[in-house]
């Protein structure tokens, strides 16, 4: 059994970078001390995280649990591309629930209002940076980013290892410069990014719409592909041959067909990953991860 921590304010000082007299003025709610809205909400969100809650109403929001995961979910996608994602939802609600928690969608909301007790947790997956800093803002519940890269250290990051997947996918072509990229935006820039990192030897092409990808594959018909997602693969085996394409699908393969070239991942473990750590932030079991960010790898191929 893992022995927690007992974190002091010296602690929360050092990881806010303020001094020890600061946090103790923000944690004892002490009038007349002159500290920033933005540093008294980390400050905040560093003390509930550390499970260091000197005074009633931080100890009441520590003890308390609701057994409620709330999941913010970013939806800016055409009906045939959400597949994927709502396959990881009921593999993430069937995790949690062997936890004994219970799940609530919150929907697409442009002011994030809810309110901090309701939730043990917080899992936003698929925002850009400018919406998880108003997520957080809103919050001292622990945070979980998918499919998301934040460099706020409180936020825990979920995703795939991509880059991995399509170094993976190259080695199957011998001219590795006659080839293109081809994937969905995620919101997440930093995740777009961390695709875009082969574009140095590869092109890369970002989805816009069916026929604009279709105009593509006709247009560039002698090249070799890189397809993430199902979806996209479904639309290249109707315009390529086999050899030409591999896909990256982010479970095994439904809808593709059986002699397609694929590389996937697992959401049944992607969703165990995420509620296992949210069940540790919820017992206080911060101190247990050495790193803030998991990077999923593939689990099979039949290259």
């Amino acid at each position: 059994m893992v022995q927690k921590k007992v974190y002091t304010m010296q602690d929360i000082a050092n990881e806010v970078g303020v001094s020890k007299a600061t946090v103790s003025y923000v944690l004892n709610n002490k009038k007349g001390a002159r500290v920033s809205d933005a540093t008294r909400k980390k400050i905040l969100q560093v003390a509930n995280l550390y499970n260091y809650v000197p005074n009633i109403s931080a100890r009441t929001l520590s003890q308390s649990q609701s057994k409620l995961i709330g999941v913010l979910i970013n939806e800016k996608k055409e009906k045939f591309l959400r597949l994927d994602d709502n396959e990881f939802l009921n593999c993430l609600k069937n995790s949690f629930f062997a936890l004994d928690y219970n799940m609530v969608f919150i929907r697409n909301r442009e002011h994030f209002d809810y309110i901090d007790l309701a939730y043990d947790a917080i899992i936003a997956i698929n925002y850009d940076n400018e919406k998880i800093n108003k997520i957080a803002d809103s919050t001292f519940s622990p945070l979980i980013l998918i499919d998301s890269i934040n460099e706020n250290f409180l936020f825990f990051k979920i995703h795939n290892d991509y880059s991995q997947a399509i170094k993976l996918a190259l080695t199957s072509y011998n001219n590795q410069d006659n080839c293109i990229l081809v994937y969905d935006k995620f919101n997440n820039e930093k995740m777009n990014q961390s695709l875009s990192s082969h574009s140095n030897y590869i092109e890369e092409y970002a989805y816009q719409d069916k026929n604009d990808l279709i105009e593509l594959f006709r247009k560039n018909k002698y090249k070799n592909y890189i397809i993430i997602g199902e979806a996209l693969g479904f639309l290249a085996e109707q315009y390529l041959l086999e050899e030409q394409f591999v896909v990256i699908c982010v479970d095994k393969p439904i809808i593709l067909k059986s002699t397609t070239k694929t590389i996937y991942f697992s959401n049944k473990y992607k969703a165990e990953v995420v509620s296992e750590i949210a069940d540790n932030l919820v017992k206080k079991m911060y101190e247990i991860y050495d790193s803030h960010e998991v990077k999923l790898k593939y689990i099979s191929s039949n290259l």
